[in-house]
């Protein structure tokens, strides 16, 4: 899932945002 690892390296606030939305 580079998409993932990509949207971390690229956007670390969404991919905060996104995990705290999943739990």
């Amino acid at each position: 899932m580079p998409d993932l690892s990509q949207n971390l390296s690229s956007l670390p606030s969404e991919a905060d945002a996104k995990r705290g939305n999943k739990g």
